[in-house]
């Protein structure tokens, strides 16, 4: 299975934009705000996580530089903590279990094979259509057929991609079989996910329906973001940067995909290495919502109009490296530090057809108020 890991590599290859040197006109538009230092001295609030968790609404022009989404919903947050992760491992060992979890392969035989990463293995599996790949680090794929969601062209082009809860809940995905309701499918794979035998963390949560078509019917590929007591994992802010002419991942994402295809069977599910929490400790203040906002304003106040389509508190997945360490994935007890921050999302105005380059985005630590963003390696070309 020569592709087994395709579309993880193409979001890597699409995070080395990263490394890029900044566009001209991304470099003058910050020569405006770059010595901005109004985000490090405004006056920061800080509230309780209790006081957070609420709905917000926001007026039209209520910052001058920025149109946020009208309604903010944080009801759900319960905590928010330091976390010090580290990857389980048991992923692997467990295949046999995971498998039947998805369909009989009757007599197939695993075969073993040299891993995608340095000094792994993985192993594989087939039996007619169905393929499933399991890496040693802990990254599984469980495959009925690929050939809806990649053509000679390369990956197609969503036609719709459904974003907020009153659209998911009305949507249906017209299969061979007649359409069935998004939210049907959400429940089979929440259910499938949590059947799966191995420790879970983080619990999974819908976070966008990407639909394709083939023929006259639709594929749907439900992307479910990790999270940890209302918070999830990050999964746009996959960055490398580069010292010394080494390529370290900077951050790191964790999430769960699942493809439904025009027959309305599970055609493919891929799911990131499973974090364990080895140390948390909760916060009793984080920065408030509208200190974080006034932050993003004040220091991007070069640009006109940022548009922020969406707005939420999730956590940085952020590798720790051995003191002689090159590279970094997700091996059995290598340690992450998972930081909260406020993520603001922007759409990318140009043709992008893979989810993490669909968007930039700006993160505000939640204890510090420091900016972490992309805009010095994409051009923005404001509304």
């Amino acid at each position: 299975m020569k592709n087994k890991r395709l579309i993880w590599i193409t979001l890597i290859m699409v995070s080395l934009i990263g490394c890029r040197k900044a566009p001209q006109g991304v470099i003058d538009n910050m020569k405006q705000y770059g010595e901005n230092d109004s985000a490090y001295t405004s006056n920061k609030k800080y509230s309780s996580v209790e006081d957070l968790s609420r709905k917000y609404s926001f007026k039209k022009n209520e910052f001058r530089n920025l149109m946020l989404p009208k309604d903010l919903d944080l009801s759900s947050v319960r905590g928010i903590y330091e976390i010090n992760g580290v990857y389980g491992g048991e992923v692997f060992d467990k295949k046999d279990e995971i498998l039947k979890c998805f369909e009989d392969f009757h007599n197939a035989e695993w075969k073993y094979c040299k891993g995608e990463l340095d000094g792994e293995y993985g192993a594989e599996i087939e039996d007619g259509d169905k393929r499933a790949y399991f890496d040693k680090p802990g990254y599984y794929e469980y495959n009925l057929s690929q050939k809806w969601y990649v053509s000679n062209e390369g990956f197609q082009k969503p036609y719709k991609m459904l974003e907020n809860h009153d659209e998911i809940d009305k949507a249906k995905i017209k299969t061979k079989q007649g359409p069935v309701s998004v939210q049907r499918y959400v429940k089979t794979i929440t259910d499938l996910y949590n059947s799966l035998p191995y420790n879970k963390t983080f619990v999974p949560q819908l976070h966008r329906v990407l639909m394709y078509k083939v023929d006259k019917n639709d594929v749907g590929c439900f992307i479910f973001e990790k999270c940890y007591e209302g918070v999830p994992l990050d999964l746009y802010c996959k960055n490398l940067k580069c010292e010394n002419h080494t390529v370290y991942f900077d951050r790191v994402t964790n999430f769960l995909t699942v493809y439904i295809n025009e027959d309305g069977q599970l055609g493919l599910c891929t799911s990131d290495e499973e974090i364990r929490i080895n140390k948390k400790k909760r916060l009793g203040k984080v920065l408030n919502v509208e200190s974080a906002i006034r932050i993003v304003s004040d220091t991007y106040s070069g640009f006109s109009k940022i548009k922020v389509e969406e707005l939420k508190p999730v956590y940085l997945v952020i590798p720790h490296y051995k003191k002689d360490g090159k590279t970094f994935y997700a091996k059995k007890g290598n340690r992450v530090e998972l930081r909260p921050v406020y993520r603001f999302l922007i759409r990318n105005n140009e043709k992008n057809d893979v989810l993490q380059n669909m968007y930039f985005y700006i993160c505000v630590d939640m204890q510090t108020g420091e900016i972490m963003s992309n805009f010095d390696a994409q051009s923005y070309k404001p509304y």
